[in-house]
């Protein structure tokens, strides 16, 4: 009885004790993925804001036989200005789509938030994003600069508009940059210059009126393409940003792009390693970024840590080796457009609400 008590007390013993070292070892592993799963939702992430630029354009001049006065011009609203936040709205992009002001100045530009959402520089494991949001921004953005091009050659909006009527960025910036090709569109897409310049050229002496006429035309149109021609660096910059999105997206794999997320997941995972553990790794990394997503925004971790046993072979009880599994969970919070209506002229950081914690996605996912 005594041999039996000894035995049972030694098997209690022993269960107690790895029982409690693996309890200790399990929190290590959590507290290292709770600090990976936070390190990989806020780092590598991209803002993305929608949002629309409106300019009161001030009062346009207007005269009689005897007097002149000013009345107002109304406003201009360019919309859906896809881009990233920081470039658009902290650090003033958005003023590039203002219209300028009428001829007798005046007037000031704001814009409105319409949406916000955020993307990660991975995927499970794979770098980038859905190419259809891709192909979203940039045609957003064509329609945007379309605008904002048109009225940057006021009071000749209507013609540019029809010059740059469904030309891509690219066509854009190649027009604008080149007055035979900007002076062969105007004509295109004015049929009354294009039919004076035609007949002017036939014979000058006996159509005095189409040459004048045509005259008028390559006034307007080298007005139009100098005003556009303040804008080309502006144009070309939004090419690059919609090219170096493509590019990193295209690369894909770990091999090919610097992960922020999950280089920043695994650095921290690994200062928080159990140091009582034999081995510990990150075997899963699931980012929530589809805003079809429950779970989003935010990014799961789920770690595992081998560690041998105290009481290996103990009667042939315990083992040799255990393992023990964690799962952290780190949510990426912005401001609730909702809750930023309004008119703004800077950085909106410090209006509006915070997004709710999106469900716990452990051991969901």
């Amino acid at each position: 009885m005594t041999a039996a008590v000894v035995v049972m007390l030694t098997l209690l013993f022993a269960g107690v004790a790895e029982f409690g070292r693996a309890l200790i070892i399990r929190e290590q592993t959590q507290t290292a993925s709770d600090a990976a799963a936070l390190a990989a939702a806020t780092s590598g992430v991209h803002r993305w804001v929608k949002i629309d630029v409106v300019t009161d354009r001030g009062q346009e001049e207007h005269c009689s036989k005897d007097t002149c006065w000013c009345s107002s011009c109304g406003t201009v609203t360019i919309s859906g200005i896809v881009g990233d936040e920081r470039r658009l709205i902290d650090e003033g992009g958005w003023r590039d789509f203002c219209a300028p002001p009428c001829s007798c100045g005046g007037g000031s530009c704001w814009f409105n938030v319409d949406d916000r959402w955020v993307t990660y520089d991975i995927t499970s494991g794979v770098w980038g994003t859905d190419p259809a949001q891709i192909a979203k921004v940039e045609n957003d953005m064509t329609e945007a600069v379309r605008q904002a091009l048109a009225w940057a050659a006021y009071p000749y909006q209507d013609s540019v508009a029809r010059v740059l009527a469904g030309r891509d960025l690219y066509s854009m910036n190649a027009v604008i940059n080149d007055w035979s090709s900007w002076w062969y569109a105007w004509r295109e897409a004015n049929w009354l210059c294009q039919e004076s310049c035609d007949y002017c050229r036939w014979d000058e002496r006996y159509h005095e009126g189409a040459c004048t006429e045509c005259e008028r035309c390559q006034h307007e149109a080298s007005y139009a393409f100098d005003k556009l021609s303040r804008k080309r660096g502006w144009v070309q910059q939004v090419i690059g940003q919609i090219e170096a999105i493509k590019r990193a997206n295209q690369q894909g794999g770990l091999p090919s792009m610097d992960m922020f997320a999950d280089d920043a997941a695994h650095a921290f995972y690994a200062a928080n390693t159990p140091p009582m553990g034999k081995l510990s790794w990150i075997w899963k990394l699931v980012v929530h970024e589809s805003r079809n997503d429950p779970y989003y925004p935010s990014v799961t971790v789920y770690g595992r840590t081998l560690f041998n046993g105290l009481f290996a072979r103990l009667f042939n009880v315990f083992q040799d080796q255990y393992s023990v599994d964690a799962c952290g969970q780190g949510g990426t919070f912005y401001r609730d457009p909702k809750s930023q209506t309004g008119d703004y002229t800077g950085p909106v950081n410090d209006v509006g609400k915070w997004t709710k914690a999106p469900p716990d996605a452990c051991w969901k996912d």
